[in-house]
C-alpha cells in the first residue's frame, strides 16, 4: 500500500462522523433525506419481523421451515438481486430504478398485508427484497452525484447510520407494532412513508443518467439472482431431509456451481457486473469476508434471540423488542470507537478484533443463554460492539484500498457480501436449532461460520502486509 491509499485509509474514520452540514443546498438535503429514509425502511424490514414471526405462525399456520423462509427469503432477494439493481440503474439511470425500487416495495408491502397464506406471503416478502434491491443499489451513487468532497463523506456517514439504526430498532419497532395492532400492520405501517418519499424523490434526486449508457449483462444477472436460491433452499431443508439427503446435496451443489459460473462470467463480459480485478486486492477479499462474517454474526442470531425470546422464555413482543434494542445502541459506539482506534493501531487490527468479540459473543450465547434473557441481552450487545468494529472500518478500508476505476464494484461487492452473508447465516443457524433441537446449536453454528470467515480475513490481511513490505523493499 503506498502513502497515497494509507492516507486514504486514515480518512475512512470520517465515515462515521456524522454531522450536518450547512453549506449542503436545500434541494440535496431534501434528496439526502429520501436516500436515507429508503435506506432506513429496508434494513428496518430486515429484522422488524422477526420479532413477530411466532405471531405469524400462529396466524397463518406457518410451520417452521416456512417460518425460516418468511424471515429469509427477503434477504436473498436482496442479495441476489442487489447487483442487477446496480445494472439497471447505470443502464436506465438512478432516480429512475431507486423510484421503482419504492413502487415494487410498496406493492409487496401490500400483498402482504392482505395474504393468508405461508407461500404467498413468501411471494410477497420475496418481492419487497426486490424492491429493496432496487433501492439500495442507486442508495451511494445518488449520494455521490449529490455531494462532493467532506460533503460526500458526511452524507455517506448519514447514509451508514440509517442502515445500522434500521436493524438495531427493528425489533421494537415490531413488538410496537403488534402489541397495539394486528400483524398485517407490520407491513402497512410503511406504505405512507413509501408513497411519500416517491413524491419528494421525483422532485429532489438526480436523474443520474448519461450519454454513456453500459450495456446490461443478463447472463450475469440471471446467474447472480438464482445462485443463492438453491443454497439456501437446501441449508433450509436440512431439518427435515437430514444433511446426506440427496436433494440437500445437489442444492448445496447447484448454489455452489452457478457462484463459479458467475464468477467466470464476470471475467469474460464486456461490461461485467462485478469487475473481478478488485478481489486480487487483499484489503478487498479481506473485507468482503469480514463483512459477510458480520452479517452472519448478526441476521443469524438476531433471528435465533427473537425466536428464543418469544418461544423459551414467553416474553410479550415489546419486551423482547427492548431485549435486543441495545444492540444499535452498542453497533454506534462500537463503529464510533473503532474509527478512532483504526487511527492508531489500523483497520485491519480494528476489523479482526471485531471478528474476534463477535465469535466470543456467540460462544456467551451458546452457553448461557438458556439460563435468563439478561444473558441473551448480554450477548446480543457484545455482538454489537463486534459488528460496529467491523463493519463501517470494513466498508471504508474496501472503498479506500480500491482504485477509482473499480469504486463501484467495491461498494456493489460490500452490499452482496453483507447480505449474502446475513442470508445463508440465518438459514444455516435455522436448520442448527432445529437439528439440535435448541438455540445453543444455532448460536454454535454462527460462531463456526464466523470464525471461518475471520481465519480468511487475517489471512488475506497478512498477505496484503506482505505484498506492501515487499513493494516497499
Amino acid at each position: 500500500m503506498n502513502g497515497r491509499q494509507v492516507m486514504r485509509t486514515v480518512r475512512m474514520t470520517e465515515v462515521c462522523r456524522i454531522g450536518h452540514d450547512h453549506g449542503m443546498p436545500q434541494g440535496n438535503r431534501i434528496g439526502l433525506l429520501v436516500v436515507v429514509t429508503g435506506v432506513f425502511m429496508l434494513s428496518l424490514d430486515v429484522t422488524m419481523l422477526d420479532i413477530v414471526l411466532p405471531d405469524f405462525a400462529t396466524a397463518i399456520g406457518a410451520n417452521p421451515t416456512e417460518i425460516s423462509w418468511i424471515a429469509d427469503c427477503y434477504n436473498v432477494a436482496l442479495a441476489g438481486l442487489i447487483l442487477v439493481g446496480a445494472g439497471l440503474g447505470g443502464r436506465f439511470g438512478q432516480r429512475r430504478v431507486y423510484l421503482l425500487g419504492l413502487v415494487i416495495f410498496g406493492v409487496g408491502s401490500i400483498v402482504a398485508a392482505i395474504v393468508s397464506d405461508p407461500v404467498a406471503l413468501i411471494a410477497a416478502r420475496t418481492v419487497m427484497g426486490i424492491g429493496a434491491a432496487c433501492l439500495a443499489a442507486p442508495a451511494v451513487a445518488l449520494t455521490g452525484l449529490m455531494f462532493t468532497g467532506e460533503q460526500r463523506t458526511r452524507a455517506l456517514a448519514a447514509w451508514a447510520a440509517a442502515s445500522g439504526l434500521g436493524l438495531g430498532v427493528g425489533p421494537i419497532v415490531g413488538g410496537l407494532i403488534i402489541s397495539v395492532a394486528n400483524w398485517r400492520w407490520i407491513f402497512l405501517i410503511l406504505l405512507p412513508f413509501v408513497a411519500l418519499m416517491y413524491v419528494v424523490g421525483r422532485a429532489s434526486l438526480p436523474a443520474g443518467t448519461s450519454d454513456d449508457r453500459p450495456p446490461l449483462d443478463m447472463a450475469g444477472a440471471v446467474l447472480s439472482a438464482l445462485a443463492l436460491i438453491p443454497l439456501v433452499a437446501a441449508l433450509l431443508q436440512v431439518p427435515d431431509l437430514g444433511w446426506s439427503n440427496p436433494w440437500v446435496l445437489a442444492g448445496i451443489a447447484a448454489g455452489l456451481v452457478l457462484l463459479a459460473a458467475f464468477a467466470i462470467r464476470e471475467t469474460r463480459a464486456r461490461a461485467p457486473m462485478i469487475d473481478v480485478r478488485v478481489l486480487r486486492i487483499p484489503a478487498v477479499s479481506a473485507t468482503a469476508l469480514a463483512l459477510a462474517a458480520s452479517y452472519v454474526g448478526f441476521l443469524g442470531r438476531q433471528f435465533l434471540g427473537a425466536i428464543q425470546l418469544r418461544g423459551d422464555f414467553d416474553l410479550d413482543p415489546v419486551l423482547a423488542g427492548l431485549v435486543l434494542t441495545p444492540w444499535a445502541v452498542l453497533y454506534w459506539i462500537g463503529a464510533r470507537v473503532g474509527a478512532s482506534l483504526s487511527v492508531r493501531v489500523g483497520a485491519g487490527t480494528v476489523i479482526l478484533s471485531g471478528l474476534a468479540i463477535l465469535t466470543v459473543s456467540c460462544g456467551v450465547l451458546a452457553l448461557l443463554s438458556t439460563s435468563s434473557p439478561v444473558w441473551v441481552a448480554a450477548g446480543m450487545s457484545l455482538s454489537g460492539i463486534g459488528c460496529g468494529f467491523i463493519t463501517p472500518v470494513g466498508v471504508s478500508l474496501m472503498l479506500s484500498s480500491t482504485p477509482d476505476s473499480l469504486l463501484p464494484t467495491s461498494s456493489g461487492l460490500s452490499m452482496v457480501v453483507r447480505y449474502g452473508g446475513g442470508a445463508v447465516g440465518l438459514a444455516v443457524c435455522a436448520s442448527a436449532v432445529a437439528v439440535g433441537m435448541s438455540a445453543p446449536w444455532g448460536y454454535l453454528a454462527a460462531g463456526a461460520l464466523v470464525l471461518v470467515l475471520g481465519l480468511g480475513t487475517a489471512g488475506f490481511l497478512r498477505r496484503g502486509t506482505a505484498s506492501a513490505r515487499l513493494a516497499a523493499g
